[in-house]
C-alpha cells in the first residue's frame, strides 16, 4: 500500500473523570431519545464510558518540558486481528466496527513512580489503515484535564486511524521518537505483545474556574490515563468509559507547517476578515472530510508555529500551559524568546512544574486586577512580534486548551503582520487608539512597554472595529464619538461613529446573539426580570435608543412591536450537544441555567425562550453542525432577511452583566459598571455590501464583501420540545453519541 502522510494526535497528558454534583428534575417535555443510531451495535463490556468527565483546572497539568517538538511518521499495512471476547481482558478491548469507526483517536500517557526523573521521554503510535473489519483498540478520553500534580514522567503517544472502519492502537519504543529512526515493529508483533489487566480507571478531582455569576467556567479538563513508555497495554487503566480524544495537527519537521486544505485563492476576490479555527473533530467519525469542514480555516500553527516568532504576548482565560508551549517551534525555546501570559489566575506561580517550564522558556505572567469575583479576564487576544518590526494581532474566541482546538467551533481575527509607519485611514486609526486605551486600563509596566511599542505601527489595513470592556464605572449619558469607554457604552459609540444605528422601523430587522454563556438577569423586580440582550443591547441598536427598559416582557414586547424586530438567540440545545463529535463532554462549555431558582426560571421564560434558534441544521451548511460552538456572535440585517448585514460583531462577549456592564441603580441609569476583560471586533456594513457566507472565506462575485459563519442564516426556531442545554440538567436516559449519560452539572 502506497505511503501517505497521516495526521499526528498531539497529546501531553490524559485525564481522570468524575461525576459528583447531584441530579436535578428535567422537565417533564423533553422526549428521551438514544442519540445513537443502532444501539445494537454497542457492546455492553467496550470502553465507552457512562458518565460524564469533571470540570477541571487546566494549569496542575503535567507534560515532557525536554521533547516539545512532534514528528509526523506514515505508514500503511495490512492487519489482521480477531479477538475473542472471553479473552477480551487478556488482550486489547475489542471495538466494534462501528465503534472504532468513531472512537478513531486514543491517547494514553505514561504515570511512573514519583521517585523517576520528571524529565520526560516522547513516544509515539503510529497511525496505521487496514482494509479488514475486525478490531482491536483500547480507547479512552481525552487530555484536557486536571492533575494531581506529583511529579512524573510523561510519554506521548501518537493516534492509531484505519480508514476502512478498523482501528487499533500500535505500540512504539521511546528510542524510535526520532523522525530520523524509521524502525517500525509489524502489527503482529505489536498484537503479540498487547496485554491487558483488568481496567482500573484512576480519579482525581479537579478545580473549575468561573467566567460569570451563576454559571460554571467555560473550561473543561478532561482525565487523564497513562501508560509505560513502552506502551505495554499491561499498564492501560480504564473504567468502560467512552470518550472522544483531541487530534492536533503537527508537522513532519521543525520549519514545515501543516496547512489545513483551503480553496484556490482568487485575487481579485475579496475574503472574509472573521476566521474559523481549523477542527479535527470530524476524524472521530469518519463522515466528513476536511474539504467539507475545514476549508479556509486557520490552524493552531499558523498563530504561534512559525519558526520566525521573536515575542508573543497571550491575553486569555483559560491556559492549558505545557500543551500550549509545544506549538511554538523549537526555536523559540532553543533562542529563548519571550512568551508573556496575561490571564486572571496564576497558570505558572504555582505550578508543580514551574522551574522546569523557566528553565527552558523566557515565560512570565501578568495576573489581570478583578473587582470582584464574578469579574474574569476573558479576552482572547494574541501579539506576536516577528522580525524586520512587525507584529500581528489576533483576537480570537479560544481559550489555550485542548478542548478549545480540537473540540469546539471557534473563530479568529487577525491584523495580518503590520510594519512600521503612521496611521491615517479612518478605522485603524480607530482601532489603534481603543487598543491602547484598552491595554492601558491594566495599569501594568510590562503591557505599558507593548503600548509604547505598538504606537510606532501602521495600522491603515486594519477595517474593523475593536470593541473591549474593562472594569470600570463609565457614562452612558453622553459618549463623544472619540470618548473612551466599554462595554455596551462601546458598542453603541461604534454604531453610531459608523452610521450603523437602525433609522428605518418600516422594515423589519433581524437582530442576532449567538453565545455560549447566558448568565443571570441584570435586574429584577416583583417576578420580572431585564436581561441583556432583550433589554440593554437590542434597544441601543436603533437611532432613537431607548436607555431603560422595565423588567418584564410589557416593555420589551412594545420595544419591539414599535420598531419592528425580534431578537433571535441562537443557543445550542439538548439534543444537539448530545449529537455533537464530543457529545456530552463539549457541554461543559457551554452554560445557562434557567432551572433551580425562581429568577432562572423567570428569565428562561421570558427573555430567552421567545427567541431561541437552533445551532445546527441537518445538512452540511457550514461545516460545523456537529461542532459545539464556543464563538459568540451578534449581527444584524438590513431589514431584508439576512440576505446582507448591517455589521457583524465577533469576540468573547457573552450575556452577562460582568461582559457588557450593567446601569447602575443609584445612578438612574446614567452611569454602569463593567467587571470582566472582555474583547470582540466589529466589522462595519457602512458603504459595504457585507453577506453572509458559510464553508469557505468568500463569495460568489467581487463586489459583496463577505463575512464566514459557522450557523446558517437564518437560524432555525426551536422546536416545541427543544430545550436549550443546561450542565447542571440531569437528562435522565438520554445517551450522547458515545453512548454516555448526563446526570447533572460537573464536580469539583
Amino acid at each position: 500500500m502506497t505511503r501517505r502522510s497521516k495526521r499526528i494526535a498531539r497529546t501531553d497528558e490524559v485525564r481522570n473523570f468524575r461525576m459528583n454534583s447531584e441530579p436535578i428534575d428535567l422537565d417533564s417535555d423533553l422526549e428521551v431519545v438514544d442519540v445513537d443510531a443502532d444501539p445494537k451495535e454497542l457492546k455492553s463490556d467496550t470502553l465507552l464510558p457512562e458518565t460524564i468527565p469533571d470540570i477541571g483546572n487546566d494549569n496542575d497539568e503535567k507534560e515532557n518540558l525536554d521533547s516539545l517538538s512532534m514528528h509526523e511518521t506514515s505508514k500503511s499495512r495490512k492487519q489482521k486481528h480477531k479477538k475473542k471476547k472471553s479473552k477480551q481482558k487478556q488482550k486489547n478491548v475489542e471495538l466494534s466496527a462501528k465503534e472504532a469507526s468513531i472512537l478513531s483517536s486514543v491517547m494514553k500517557i505514561a504515570k511512573k513512580s514519583p521517585s523517576t526523573e520528571t524529565k520526560a521521554k516522547e513516544t509515539l503510535v503510529q497511525e496505521e489503515s487496514s482494509p479488514k473489519p475486525d478490531v482491536s483498540g483500547t480507547e479512552e478520553g481525552r487530555d484536557d484535564a486536571a492533575h494531581n500534580g506529583s511529579d512524573e514522567e510523561i510519554s506521548i503517544i501518537q493516534v492509531v486511524e484505519v480508514p476502512s472502519e478498523q482501528k487499533f492502537l500500535r505500540k512504539r519504543a521511546s528510542k524510535e521518537t526520532h523522525p530520523s529512526n524509521k524502525k517500525h515493529k509489524s502489527v503482529e508483533e505489536e498484537a503479540t505483545n498487547d496485554t491487558s489487566t483488568e481496567n482500573a480507571l484512576s480519579e482525581e478531582e479537579a478545580t473549575s474556574h468561573t467566567d460569570t455569576e451563576n454559571e460554571l467556567s467555560e473550561e473543561e479538563s478532561y482525565g487523564n490515563t497513562k501508560i509505560s513508555p513502552q506502551i505495554d497495554v499491561n499498564e492501560l487503566s480504564f473504567e468502560s468509559k467512552k470518550l472522544p480524544s483531541v487530534i492536533e495537527v503537527e508537522s513532519s519537521s521543525e520549519d514545515e507547517m501543516v496547512e489545513p486544505p483551503t480553496s484556490q485563492p482568487v485575487s481579485s476576490t475579496p475574503k472574509s476578515s472573521i476566521r474559523l479555527l481549523y477542527n479535527s473533530s470530524y476524524k472521530l467519525t469518519d463522515e466528513l472530510t476536511d474539504t467539507d469542514v475545514n476549508v479556509d480555516t486557520v490552524t493552531v500553527h499558523d498563530l504561534v508555529g512559525a519558526p520566525d516568532l521573536l515575542e508573543t504576548f497571550q491575553f486569555n482565560f483559560n491556559v492549558d500551559l505545557e500543551y500550549f508551549l509545544t506549538f511554538l517551534h523549537p526555536n523559540f525555546a532553543k533562542n529563548k524568546r519571550k512568551i508573556v501570559f496575561v490571564t486572571g489566575t496564576a497558570y505558572l506561580a504555582g505550578h508543580p512544574l514551574r522551574e522546569i517550564i523557566k528553565a527552558k522558556y523566557n515565560i512570565s505572567e501578568c495576573i489581570a486586577p478583578l473587582p470582584n469575583r464574578f469579574a474574569s479576564h476573558h479576552s482572547k487576544m494574541m501579539i506576536n512580534f516577528y522580525p524586520h518590526d512587525q507584529v500581528e494581532i489576533i483576537i480570537m474566541t479560544c481559550n489555550l486548551t485542548q478542548l478549545d482546538f480540537g473540540g469546539l467551533t471557534q473563530s479568529v481575527w487577525r491584523s495580518g503582520k503590520l510594519k512600521r509607519g503612521k496611521t491615517t485611514a479612518k478605522l485603524g486609526s480607530r482601532f489603534k487608539q481603543d487598543l491602547e486605551r484598552y491595554l492601558l486600563k491594566y495599569k501594568m509596566a510590562t503591557i505599558e512597554k507593548v503600548v509604547q511599542r505598538l504606537r510606532d505601527y501602521n495600522y491603515n489595513s486594519v477595517g474593523v472595529e475593536l470593541v473591549a470592556s474593562a472594569p470600570g464605572t463609565y457614562s452612558i449619558d453622553h459618549i463623544d464619538e472619540n470618548d473612551e469607554t466599554y462595554g455596551y457604552g462601546k458598542l453603541r459609540q461604534v454604531l453610531q461613529r459608523n452610521d450603523l444605528l437602525i433609522k428605518d422601523t418600516e422594515k423589519h430587522h433581524n437582530i442576532l446573539a449567538q453565545v455560549t454563556s447566558i448568565a443571570y438577569p441584570y435586574s429584577s423586580r416583583k417576578g420580572d426580570t431585564a436581561s441583556i440582550l432583550s433589554h440593554l443591547l437590542c434597544p441601543l441598536m436603533f437611532s432613537h435608543w431607548k436607555k431603560h427598559l422595565e423588567p418584564g416582557t410589557q416593555s420589551t414586547s412594545k420595544h419591539q412591536e414599535e420598531f419592528k424586530y425580534k431578537p433571535q438567540l441562537v443557543f445550542p440545545t439538548v439534543k444537539e450537544v448530545a449529537s455533537s463529535n464530543f457529545g456530552f463532554l463539549s457541554g461543559s462549555a457551554v452554560h445557562f441555567k434557567h432551572s433551580g431558582s425562581l429568577i432562572h426560571q423567570k428569565q428562561y421564560e421570558q427573555n430567552v425562550k421567545p427567541y431561541l434558534c437552533k445551532w445546527s441544521t441537518p445538512e452540511n451548511v457550514t461545516g460545523r453542525e456537529r461542532v459545539t460552538p464556543h464563538v459568540k456572535y451578534y449581527a444584524c440585517d438590513n431589514g431584508d432577511g439576512w440576505n446582507t448585514l448591517k455589521w457583524v460583531l465577533v469576540g468573547s462577549h457573552n450575556l452577562s452583566k460582568q461582559a457588557w456592564g450593567y446601569p447602575e441603580a443609584k445612578s438612574k441609569g446614567q452611569t454602569f459598571d463593567v467587571a470582566s476583560y472582555e474583547l470582540s471586533v466589529l466589522v462595519p456594513g457602512s458603504g459595504k455590501n457585507l453577506v453572509p457566507v458559510f464553508k469557505k472565506d468568500v463569495s460568489s462575485d467581487t463586489i459583496t464583501i463577505p463575512v464566514r459563519f459557522p450557523f446558517k442564516l437564518p437560524p432555525t426556531r426551536y422546536g416545541e420540545n427543544d430545550l436549550p442545554w443546561s450542565a447542571g440538567s440531569d437528562y435522565g436516559k438520554l445517551k450522547d453519541r458515545w453512548g454516555n449519560l448526563h446526570n447533572g452539572g460537573y464536580s469539583v
